[in-house]
């Protein structure tokens, strides 16, 4: 192993390099990449305990269809995804460069919205962003999702948006839906980390 000497009043020491060494906050774990049109991404059996905090990245995201927003469900043993039709709550805030505002919110809802600027279908309309899952192998309390996205819609106007999502169930989930509203995924790489 790599060490280093170290003077301790005059006394050399070996310090063993492991001990100093930046370790890696996100672990990589998963990555998809969509060249050719898929109905979702799925990401099943990969929350568990080894993390207690999860990150989905996404990177030059865009639907087939114009005007869709990305939305997720879980992987839960209440369904696989579970679609239940009051299983969400979210609320998503957000601004273009026009000066408009994009929000929406939901109490009871059949997904999560993580994304309120829609994508546009055009190779320079991409959409990118991160999604944070809190403790979803937790068996307590309800889970709280976290998106923070930017993207260009089909008229090539920037948005920019943050939201909650909340899953009604308190236990735990294993995975993961992305999808568009009501059209493939045309193009995008997603990655999953798992948070030290």
């Amino acid at each position: 192993t790599d060490e280093f000497l170290v003077s301790d009043a005059g006394v050399l020491k070996r310090m063993d390099y492991s001990y100093i060494k930046a370790s890696s906050t996100h672990v990589l774990l998963n990555t998809t990449t969509v060249s050719s049109a898929v109905a979702q991404i799925d990401f099943t059996s990969v929350f568990n305990s080894t993390y207690k905090n999860y990150m989905i990245s996404f990177n030059d995201a865009r639907s087939v269809n114009d005007g869709e927003q990305l939305a997720l469900r879980v992987f839960s043993a209440n369904g696989s995804p579970d679609t239940g039709s009051s299983q969400y709550r979210y609320a998503i805030e957000g601004w273009r460069d026009d000066n408009s505002e994009i929000s929406a919110a939901s109490t009871a809802s059949t997904y999560m919205q993580v994304t309120r600027q829609h994508s546009g279908n055009q190779t320079v309309e991409s959409q990118n962003g991160r999604l944070f899952f809190f403790n979803p192998s937790g068996t307590v309390a309800r889970k709280h999702i976290q998106s923070y996205t930017s993207g260009l819609d089909g008229s090539e106007r920037g948005g920019i948006s943050q939201g909650l999502g909340i899953y009604t169930e308190a236990i735990a989930y294993t995975g993961v839906r992305l999808y568009y509203g009501s059209g493939n995924i045309a193009a995008g790489v997603f990655k999953l980390y798992g948070i030290n």
